[in-house]
């Protein structure tokens, strides 16, 4: 996996190439000893347990994505600089003829600056 500075890693619009960008937070709620988690309903994934998450729309930073995705999947708004950026999770397939589905996951955790259940 190449590294970039985690500062502009966190805040980078897509890069051009072979990879879909989507981003995954976690919304940590270390009082109540709970972490946000969904079922996903579709794609890779299908049935399994994981934080919010999505596509990086054209012109959106990943930061946003998080952001977005959060709200329009469990209905948490959170607030875009409480993320801590956490890492690049990066999956390639394109050795099993999947080179569509490789993608570059930008991680988050939010531990304040979310409302809703």
């Amino acid at each position: 996996m190449a590294t970039a500075p985690a500062a502009a890693a966190a805040d980078a619009p897509p890069h051009t190439g072979q990879y879909r960008h989507t981003t995954l937070l976690y919304v940590v709620d270390a009082a109540r000893r709970r972490v946000l988690l969904a079922r996903k309903k579709r794609g890779l994934g299908d049935g399994k347990v994981n934080g919010p998450g999505g596509k990086v729309e054209a012109g959106e930073t990943a930061r946003a994505a998080a952001v977005r995705e959060c709200a329009e999947e469990v209905g948490v708004a959170v607030d875009a600089d409480a993320l801590l950026f956490s890492g690049v999770v990066q999956f390639r397939f394109g050795a099993d003829g999947r080179r569509g589905w490789d993608n570059r996951c930008y991680v988050y955790v939010a531990t304040r600056g979310y409302t809703g259940d």
